[in-house]
């Protein structure tokens, strides 16, 4: 039984044939592969670059991020050898000496008053 197409199949064949000769297949060599890495890379050379340094340049910030979320989570105890870095303002203003505490005599030494 033939097929209602049996001379479009023929076409097709002849103009794979003519194809065919028209466009020979290149003759591999030891360097083909190579050279059509390096042909893609030249292409993509820039982007690739740029796309790399972009990703690393998330994940350093992923990173920081993440360990600064870390630091401010840990709670601070106040260290008394520290003194006023590790305290709160109001607590450093509760501890703070006022001019009561200067002796009187550094009082009259700075008016001009009597020694």
């Amino acid at each position: 039984m033939a097929l209602p197409n049996d001379g479009f199949h023929d076409e097709l064949a002849r103009a794979f044939a003519e194809y065919r000769e028209a466009c020979p297949a290149p003759e591999l060599s030891d360097g083909f592969m190579p050279g059509i890495w390096r042909g893609i890379e030249a292409r993509c050379g820039f982007s690739m670059t740029v796309r790399r340094i972009s990703r690393r340049f998330v994940t350093a910030a992923v990173a920081l991020c993440l360990l600064m979320a870390i630091l401010l989570t840990i709670p601070r105890t106040p260290n008394a050898a520290v003194g006023y870095a590790s305290s709160t303002y109001l607590e450093a203003l509760a501890t703070d000496h006022s001019i009561e505490d200067i002796p009187i005599t550094d009082l009259e030494h700075r008016d001009g008053g009597v020694e």
